[in-house]
């Protein structure tokens, strides 16, 4: 393959591979990608009016919801001592219910992989019915179609249903009509071709929101909107692994499922929750929402989205050896171990009430002599003796953890079924479901994003084996054994996708 690709252009391989339906980009720089033309077109990035700058690009919205007044850019705040804050608005009254928020919210899930799959997770954690639609026919091999659910689908119900045989259409009509939001991440057109397109689901429920993921997609049609995509293809469209890799240095990839997957799936609840929330205050009843992975990579990367004339970005640590912004905002070595330190230029003084930092550098134009002597002094002692001294001064610092110290410290061991207690009061957390359905003990995060005072975050059941729930879902929707033993035999449905949890 190497010397293939090395025959013809990078561009001109772009296109081809693309057109074969196999997910591929050039790599970018973060540059790059605010000034390519086919991000302007579908108005990923736009050009907003700035009264030091002048015209800034920067990224555009996190989500698109329909039928909703069209986006205006916010305006960089005015830098006025003499301004009046204004009063910030209520926040909306919600139903007098102590149980989770979601509650009585059914969502159908058929997405797969981890963006979409993430944001149906986190709809669970609140409270709403999940249930998850696979194919019985999957593309992917085991450790994404059976691996990565374990992650991502825990509190909800599995069916394995064939959304091509007419049987299988009329079991997903009948769920559509009592749901209340759809989550896929299909390529535009392809739910279209399955019958389960937004203009038609809208027919059958009207109410409904309906969020799609895609790869490319922007608010507005774009050249690359049709684009398949993965996290990592995307990661290097929009400058993150030329960032990773370093000027000069071949680009480096930032993780195979790193925070674009899980940003994009918080965009995505982001959006379903507007789009309830302005049902709710009487507005538009249904909704199609749409997010991509590109808008979540910019999101992620919101800092460095930004670029005016004389000012470009690219001027951001950058590379493998890159440590920090600059002395007070980087990780140090200490004698047992690495810190990251976290402070701001008008924090010097505050060095001067830890002992060994009295004679540091203070001057503006000291930069590179202050990071040497915070290096050197750093050395000396442990890691929790600094952290001690500079959190006590002021500074934010931290030891920098691995995932096995963090393991260590912070896991809780709960039950499949939910139970257990898994946050204690601490910033971070990490759960051990000991007799997870797998058959070994299986270690995932905790319920994530933002977690609401009083709200009832909880935390879910494991996830099931594929086609756990297929006879049971069935029978709710009002089909009777024979039926179902039917729709089996006829391959509209599966009851199991394999003999064991996990396919190998």
């Amino acid at each position: 393959m190497e010397a293939a690709l090395k025959a013809r252009p990078a561009a001109e391989w772009v296109k081809l591979v693309n057109e074969a339906g196999v997910p591929c980009a050039l790599h970018r720089s973060a540059q790059d990608w605010l000034e390519a033309k086919e991000t302007d077109e579908s108005a990923l990035t736009i050009l907003v009016e700035d009264d030091h700058f002048g015209l800034i690009r920067q990224l555009g919205l996190q989500v698109d919801l329909s039928d909703s007044p069209e986006f205006a850019p916010c305006q960089a705040s005015k830098h006025n001592d003499h301004d009046t804050p204004t009063e910030r608005p209520s926040s909306p009254v919600r139903d007098g219910s102590s149980g989770p928020i979601l509650t009585g919210l059914r969502v159908l899930d058929l997405s797969n992989v981890l963006a979409g799959p993430a944001s149906a997770r986190t709809l669970a954690e609140y409270g709403a019915e999940v249930i998850k639609i696979d194919t019985m026919n999957p593309y992917f091999g085991p450790r994404v179609f059976s691996w990565f659910p374990m992650e991502v689908s825990p509190g909800k119900r599995s069916l394995l249903l064939n959304l091509k045989d007419s049987r299988g259409r009329e079991i997903f009509d009948r769920l559509v009509e009592d749901s209340d939001v759809i989550v896929h991440n299909f390529r535009p057109g392809v739910a279209d071709r399955l019958g389960i397109g937004y203009a038609r689901i809208h027919q059958l429920n009207p109410k409904l929101t309906y969020l799609n993921i895609t790869a490319m997609d922007g608010p507005k049609p774009g050249p690359w909107g049709n684009r398949p995509g993965f996290d990592p293809m995307v990661q290097a469209a929009t400058g993150i692994q030329v960032r990773y890799g370093g000027e000069g240095e071949p680009p480096v990839l930032h993780g195979w499922a790193s925070c674009i997957d899980y940003i994009t799936g918080y965009s995505g609840t982001f959006g379903m929750a507007l789009a309830l929330l302005r049902q709710k205050r009487g507005g538009p009843v249904g909704a199609l929402v749409r997010t991509s992975l590109a808008m979540g990579s910019q999101l992620v990367q919101a800092p460095f989205m930004f670029s005016a004339d004389g000012h470009p970005t690219g001027q951001e640590p950058h590379g493998q050896d890159a440590v920090g912004e600059h002395s007070l905002h980087r990780i140090y070595r200490a004698s047992d171990g690495w810190l990251f330190l976290g402070g701001t230029v008008d924090d010097l003084p505050k060095l001067a009430q830890i002992t060994g930092m009295e004679d540091v550098p203070t001057l503006f134009g000291e930069e590179e002599g202050r990071s040497r002597f915070l290096a050197d002094q750093i050395g000396k002692a442990g890691v929790e003796k600094w952290v001690s001294a500079f959190t006590n001064a002021g500074f934010g610092c931290h030891r920098v953890d691995d995932i096995e110290d963090l393991r260590r410290e912070y896991l809780h061991e709960v039950a499949a079924n939910g139970s257990g207690q898994w946050d204690d009061g601490r910033s971070i957390s990490a759960i051990r479901v000991v007799d997870h359905p797998s058959g070994t003990a299986i270690d995932i995060c905790p319920p994530t994003y933002a977690r609401f005072k009083n709200a009832s975050l909880k935390l879910c059941e494991a996830a099931p084996a594929m086609g756990e729930h297929t006879r049971e879902i069935l029978k709710e929707l009002g089909f009777v054994d024979r039926e179902i033993d039917g729709f089996v035999a006829e391959g509209a449905v599966m009851e199991r996708f394999s003999e064991s949890y996990l396919p190998w």
